[in-house]
């Protein structure tokens, strides 16, 4: 008799009929893991769509910025081409301007030096 409550209260014979069981079977577990897989996809598929947009959106501007510094080159360049005359004219104008500048400057630098000389000349006779 002893030894019978001895088996019947032991924690081995009476947990190993509950364990073996379990709340969900295989195939729900198997289920549970696809179904989250899915979903894991289905996030990651969402940000990667993100993700190119994002990248196309970065390239397809730096192209448009490219194309217009291309095109805005090319009109110059046509500008240039197509009225050689009028072309030639603002840079004979601009080289005029630059000539006329460079002229008051050294007219000034002169009229600086023969200053300086003159002070030179009152400082030789003040001595």
């Amino acid at each position: 008799m002893v030894k019978a409550q001895t088996s019947g209260t032991s924690g081995t014979s009476g947990t190993s009929g509950i364990s073996g069981t379990s709340l969900f079977s295989e195939s729900d577990y198997i289920k549970g893991e696809s179904t989250i897989r899915n979903k894991i996809k289905d996030e990651l598929n969402k940000v990667q769509i993100i993700v190119a947009k994002y990248i196309f959106t970065t390239i397809l501007g730096a192209m448009v910025v490219i194309v217009w510094n291309i095109r805005t080159e090319l009109s110059q360049v046509q500008g240039r081409i197509s009225s050689p005359d009028k072309y030639l004219e603002v840079l004979d104008s601009r080289l005029n301007k630059l000539e006329k500048e460079n002229n008051e400057l050294q007219t000034h630098n002169y009229q600086l030096e023969i200053d300086k000389m003159k002070l030179e000349l009152e400082l030789k006779n003040k001595k």
